[in-house]
């Protein structure tokens, strides 16, 4: 019998397909098949600096709490580049996860230029506010429509001065002081607003600079500082200004999150929640002890300069400028300025030790700790002039 061969292709072809999928293996196994996951994280800095550290921690208990099922790789040091290159490198897939500073995180996620708006955040306490605040909330939202998940936040401390100008009249000053900063034209407009004349330059030139006056200045947090041999008996002063503090944001690529199994969503999460805040009360104790061992070993001043010095016009300016732009970006007028109305109140009060004695009149006691302090201190805004309009 004679059969035409357009019948005969169809009837190979349907018995191919139905032959095909029972020996067909899928393209990706399901990452909770019993393989482990891999996960690299890029930091910039070593292993020796207090949020890389965190870094290591948040590693080694994600490992346990996974069961092994993730395998963190950590890329210190710069091993994937520089920041801007890491971020990209996560964007394409060839990195999990790292820590980024505000700054880099901005040029993707513009919003994040909050983070270092000068003078916003100037006391542990405000440092610590920032995880589940509406500010927090916002930014985390923000990344994700970057594909970026925020699991938290690393410290590396108060930027401050450290200043190797002698000093006139006895009191070392900051105003005008030829100065190095981070290279970044955010840093050069900021430390112009505080009245320094800054520059930036590679830290193998530093040395020689300082040497020949060219620079007499280095703005920088005590822990980078205390990195190098700068922080040593030539200073005069570590000027404790705090116009901005060291974030680093850790962060994952929110795709690749996604992917996993809910169980090891929740272990990411969770490991990041546990050790982030921990490792954070480190960065501050351990610029506690610079700063004092500076004072003792190397008579090293560290004058905390007052409110109405800080709060230079060109300064208070940059701030505003920075809280409309990173408001607008984020589509919620006030959710900045609201933090930094807050952030610019007196600090909390120290909390007293009950020791059970009584302390003269009851009634006089309660009556010298009942009122509120409701003036503004001086260089701040109060929060009808610090709310932008929408």
């Amino acid at each position: 019998m004679h059969h035409p061969k357009p019948l005969i292709a169809f009837l190979i072809w349907i018995l191919s397909a139905c032959i095909a999928p029972l020996h067909a293996e899928p393209a990706t196994p399901p990452p909770d098949a019993g393989e482990t996951i891999p996960m690299r994280l890029a930091a910039i800095h070593k292993g020796d600096v207090v949020y890389v550290q965190a870094l290591s921690q948040f590693a080694k208990t994600l490992e346990e709490s996974s069961g092994k099922k993730i395998r963190p790789e950590l890329l210190t040091n710069g091993k994937k580049g520089a920041e801007e290159t890491a971020l990209q490198e996560l964007f394409a897939g060839n990195l999990e996860g790292g820590f980024f500073s505000p700054i880099t995180l901005a040029r993707q996620v513009a919003p994040f230029r909050a983070l270092v708006t000068p003078r916003l955040f100037t006391r542990p306490e405000q440092v610590r506010g920032l995880t589940g605040s509406a500010l927090d909330t916002a930014l985390r939202e923000a990344a994700k429509g970057k594909n970026l998940l925020v699991l938290g936040y690393g410290s590396y401390g108060f930027y401050g001065v450290l200043n190797f100008r002698a000093a006139a009249s006895g009191t070392p000053t900051w105003n005008g002081l030829p100065t190095r900063v981070p290279n970044d034209p955010w840093m050069i407009e900021v430390h112009q607003a505080l009245g320094l004349q800054p520059s930036s330059m590679p830290a193998s030139d530093l040395t020689e600079a300082i040497s020949t006056g060219w620079v007499q200045g280095i703005a920088a947090t005590p822990e980078m500082l205390n990195r190098t041999a700068f922080a040593n008996a030539n200073a005069k002063a570590f000027h404790q200004t705090r116009h901005l503090h060291g974030w680093m944001v850790l962060v994952v690529n929110l795709e690749w999150f996604n992917k996993l199994p809910q169980t090891l969503q929740e272990g990411i999460t969770h490991a990041a929640a546990s050790v982030l805040p921990r490792v954070m009360e480190q960065a501050f104790s351990q610029e506690k002890k610079i700063l004092d061992k500076w004072s003792a070993e190397y008579h090293v001043a560290t004058p905390t300069p007052t409110d109405p010095e800080l709060a230079t016009e060109p300064l208070k300016a940059l701030s505003q400028k920075t809280i409309q732009a990173s408001e607008t970006h984020l589509n919620q007028p006030g959710v900045v300025a609201q933090a930094a109305s807050f952030n610019q109140g007196p600090p909390a009060p120290a909390k007293r030790e009950s020791s059970g004695k009584k302390e003269g009149d009851p009634a006089k006691n309660k009556k010298a700790a009942s009122p509120k302090n409701t003036t503004q201190p001086s260089g701040s805004e109060p929060a009808s002039k610090a709310t932008p309009k929408p």
